[in-house]
C-alpha cells in the first residue's frame, strides 16, 4: 500500500466533501493503508452501478478516506440506506438538511456515506458491495 507521511504535529480537519484526512501522527501507517485499501475496493466494485454516482472514481496519493460518499437519486437513497441498515451496515448521512441551507438541497438529499476505516476487513467491504448490488437487482 502506498501512503504518504505528510502532515503536521497534530490532527487536521477532514475535507468537508470527501471525508479525506491528511496523514498525521495519530493515524498509523497501517491504519491509513487499510482506509485506502477499503475505499479503493468500494470504488472499484461500485463504479459500474448506473444508479450510483461516486464522488471520486480514484484515490489521490495523499487521500486517506474515512468514508466513500455515494450520490444516489433521493427516491432511491432512503431505500438503499434501509437495506444496508437491515443488514447491520452503518451508513450515515453526513450532511443533513437544516434551515440554514436554503433551497439548494441536492447534496443533502442524495448523499450516503460508506464507512471504510481500519475496523473493517475486505470481507466487510465485500458484504457492503453485495448488499448494494442485490438492492439494485430487485
Amino acid at each position: 500500500c502506498f501512503c504518504t507521511t505528510e502532515g503536521g504535529a497534530g490532527p487536521t480537519s477532514a475535507d468537508s466533501f470527501t471525508g479525506t484526512i491528511p496523514f498525521t501522527w495519530w493515524l498509523s501507517m497501517e491504519s491509513a493503508c487499510l482506509y485506502r485499501k477499503n475505499a479503493a475496493f468500494l470504488i472499484n466494485e461500485l463504479k459500474d452501478i448506473p444508479e450510483i454516482q461516486l464522488w471520486r472514481y480514484s484515490l489521490g496519493t495523499d487521500d486517506v478516506p474515512l468514508f466513500v460518499p455515494l450520490l444516489v437519486n433521493p427516491i432511491i437513497r432512503n431505500g438503499l440506506r434501509h437495506a444496508l441498515i437491515e443488514k447491520h451496515i452503518y451508513c450515515p448521512i453526513h450532511w443533513p438538511v437544516s434551515a440554514l441551507h436554503g433551497e439548494c438541497n441536492e447534496l443533502y438529499d442524495t448523499e450516503l456515506s460508506l464507512i471504510c476505516d481500519q475496523r473493517y476487513s475486505t470481507k466487510d467491504m465485500e458484504r457492503i458491495v453485495q448488499v448494494i448490488q442485490d438492492y439494485f437487482k430487485k
